[in-house]
């Protein structure tokens, strides 16, 4: 046996007729020891505790360490494997995939005299009644509801329709996330349009529209703005809820 190496064929039958961890040659005064892993992989407690002095090797195939060298020093590596060789932390979680954002829209018309009111989902009526507080209107109308589905990949989400009140009124939305991961508490949109339009043949096309940027709460209903054309309602609120999916 060299100083450097270690006939397989031995340390094979060595290892399989369960014979001692340690070996010697008196010659040159060389100490072997076979350290067996019981958490960490050979090969990775071989790159920490590589130096210098004695001769240490992996095998993978039989799962220990070999050490040989002078005895102090080898009986000092043996110590050091013993540290090291700690259960492995578990592989940190990955990013779950963002989540989709869907946004619940509502149009709400309210009115300076008495009209046929409909009833509102319980959210959206709560948010109803916060805004008769600062606009007392006669009457509140839930005119139109819309699911838009968003997600946080930069592209804007649209939607268009027709509200039929005494003369048809088109409406598109436009929704844009924020460049950040979606977080209950904070929904955040960089933008919320709504354009209202309305075509006469006597006065021509009429506009109106809301443009602003929020953050808002999972499930937490909120009034965006204030607009209106005539010949629909008096006024017309944008109501928005988010939710992730």
């Amino acid at each position: 046996m060299t100083r450097h190496a270690i006939p397989a064929l031995c340390l094979t039958l060595l290892l399989l007729v369960g014979s001692p961890s340690t070996l010697t040659g008196a010659e040159d005064e060389q100490l072997m020891r076979i350290y067996r892993p019981k958490h960490a992989q050979a090969d990775l407690l071989e790159d920490l505790v590589r130096q210098s002095g004695p001769l240490v090797r992996a095998d993978p195939a039989l799962g220990v360490v070999l050490v040989q060298g002078d005895p102090a020093q080898v009986s000092m590596v043996i110590e050091t494997l013993a540290e090291v060789d700690m259960p492995q932390p578990d592989p940190a979680p990955a990013d779950p995939a963002p989540a989709d954002v869907v946004l619940d829209l509502h149009l709400v018309g309210a009115f300076r005299s008495e009209a046929d009111s409909s009833v509102a989902p319980e959210p959206v009526q709560k948010a109803i009644d916060e805004i008769r507080d600062t606009f007392p209107f006669a009457s509140y109308q839930l005119l139109e509801s819309l699911t838009v589905r968003t997600s946080p990949d930069g592209r804007i989400a649209s939607v268009r329709g027709q509200i039929q009140s005494q003369d048809r009124v088109d409406y598109s939305v436009m929704l844009l996330l924020a460049d950040e991961r979606p977080k209950p508490e904070a929904i955040k949109l960089s933008l919320v349009k709504l354009e209202l339009s309305r075509t006469d043949s006597a006065s021509g096309k009429e506009t109106a529209q809301i443009e602003t940027q929020l953050t808002a709460a999972h499930g937490k209903t909120l009034v965006v703005g204030k607009t209106g054309v005539r010949g629909i309602a008096d006024g017309i609120f944008l109501l928005l809820t988010a939710r992730l999916e």
